[in-house]
């Protein structure tokens, strides 16, 4: 009895998001990736979210979340991805 042996390569893609800005004339600018959110940038999405959560209205226990996941290649240089989110206490989840 004789083996056959066959070598398969597999072809693999990978794909990575990056956050761009269109600017005039529809030229993307690369946006710089950084996890941490500027001062400018903070007060922008205050005054936008009016200093509490979108969802219920709350003004306790405040922080900011990437509307596209930082993880997932959002950006923290611009307020239009970044909302005021609560933090919940385990005991209330």
């Amino acid at each position: 009895m004789q083996r056959l042996s066959i070598s398969v390569q597999e072809n693999v893609f990978k794909f990575y998001l990056r956050a761009v800005e269109v600017k005039a004339f529809n030229k993307e600018t690369l946006i710089p990736h950084n996890r941490l959110i500027p001062t400018h940038v903070k007060i922008e999405v205050w005054k936008k979210d009016e200093g509490q959560y979108v969802i219920c209205g709350s003004t306790e226990n405040l922080h900011y979340d990437h509307d596209l996941p930082f993880s997932k290649g959002g950006t923290s240089l611009v307020a239009e991805n970044l909302s005021t989110g609560r933090q919940v206490s385990k005991s209330f989840a």
